[in-house]
């Protein structure tokens, strides 16, 4: 007998991976709107030294919190704070830069921004998927 909880899980993967790159992309977005709007360049080290803190923290949070297996709102939010701020520690420490209060401003921005990248586009999949997504 399964738990009450595999239709939903089932549920979430019925998309297969497109939930995860989807947020993929939402981090791909997220940095080169960070790139552009601070002026830095779009060299391959300036792109991965933002993109891949940010998006590994996210991914293995998911991993750790069966984001995309059980799914669910709390999860999901969960998986943003926790990945989000990882990511910006991580980040942080491989460019050593921002610190003090600006540390606290680009946390903030980063996971308000990213919240409302991932929000658009999780509705977005959820329409043209046809079904809930969270």
């Amino acid at each position: 007998m399964g738990s009450t909880t595999e239709p939903r899980a089932r549920a979430a993967w019925q998309a297969g991976p497109i939930l995860p790159i989807g947020d993929g992309v939402v981090f791909l977005v997220f940095t080169l709107v960070g790139l552009s709007s601070h002026g830095d360049s779009f060299t391959p080290y300036h792109f991965l030294r933002n993109f891949v803190p940010l998006t590994l923290c996210w991914f293995l949070v998911a991993l750790a919190l069966d984001t995309y297996g059980t799914g669910g709102v709390l999860r999901t939010a969960a998986t943003l704070v926790l990945g989000v701020t990882a990511g910006v520690a991580v980040r942080t420490w491989w460019v050593g830069s921002p610190n003090g209060s600006k540390l606290w401003v680009f946390l903030v921005v980063a996971l308000l921004t990213n919240a409302a990248l991932l929000l658009v586009w999780r509705l977005a999949a959820s329409r043209l998927l046809g079904r809930r997504i969270e």
